[in-house]
């Protein structure tokens, strides 16, 4: 992809986070900015850091008059002074109404009805909707024959795509709840994830810490089953759990 260049009309996440992807292959991206990115001057630090990480080697100018392989465009922006192979028209939705990442998780069928249960600390969507502005891209290109390709992308439609297929009518277990799907300090104070939801690693995991199984319970939604893991893994340090890890999978990982 040395030879590919990209345009970023983009804003805030996906659209530029897409346009890194291309970067991390070796394309030649360069991010148009008419006006300051609102992550670059926002008050919360944690979207000044992800500008930053997002659009590193990115060329940032305020014009261009180069010809591009590939656009990635707001829905609304005029791109008709730009010339290219493809481009990228993304939106929240058909109607091109205001959705964020949250709202448009809450909207998939795997995340309704489900109660009390922890929201996704990263901005899920988001990070989904890129891959699929990336993907829809690099798709446009082999579609491409000498006609500029057009394809619209909208987040509403990657929600649906991405977790109907996961809805059920059953509580989610990726959520943070269960002690064995969980993140535990060591007495280092490094930390290591469990990731044993299935049977075979569970027991597996305490078998090998001698974590009884009779009395602890893979899926207790009390603080019980938590507190014996935590005090069990609390008793080694990152360096005492090397060879352990090394000679077993339960799907422990340190982090």
């Amino acid at each position: 992809m040395t030879k590919l260049k990209v345009l970023d009309l983009c804003s805030r996440l996906p659209g530029p986070l897409a346009a890194k992807y291309f970067v991390d292959k070796g394309a030649s991206v360069t991010k148009l900015e008419t006006k300051e990115d609102p992550f670059k001057k926002s008050s919360r630090k944690i979207f000044n850091d992800w500008y930053h990480t997002i659009n590193k080697d990115k060329s940032i100018v305020t014009d261009t008059d180069e010809t591009f392989d590939i656009i990635i465009a707001p829905y609304k922006v005029d791109t008709s002074k730009y010339k290219t192979k493809v481009l990228i028209k993304i939106s929240s939705n058909q109607k091109n109404t205001p959705l964020h990442d949250l709202g448009a998780l809450s909207k998939s069928l795997a995340y309704k009805d489900f109660g009390d249960y922890k929201l996704p600390f990263l901005p899920l969507m988001g990070v989904l909707f890129a891959s699929q502005i990336y993907s829809e891209a690099l798709w446009g290109l082999l579609e491409y024959k000498g006609i500029k390709v057009e394809k619209n992308v909208f987040l509403s439609d990657v929600a649906r795509k991405s977790f109907d297929v996961l809805a059920s009518k059953n509580p989610p277990v990726h959520t943070g709840n269960y002690p064995c799907y969980n993140i535990y300090q060591l007495k280092d104070k490094s930390f290591v994830s469990l990731s044993a939801l299935e049977p075979y690693y569970w027991e597996k995991f305490c078998e090998t810490f001698k974590i009884s199984l009779h009395s602890t319970d893979p899926f207790d939604t009390t603080i019980n089953t938590y507190n014996t893991v935590q005090d069990t893994l609390g008793a080694f340090s990152k360096d005492d759990l090397k060879d352990i890890l090394a000679e077993n999978n339960f799907c422990l990982e340190q982090i």
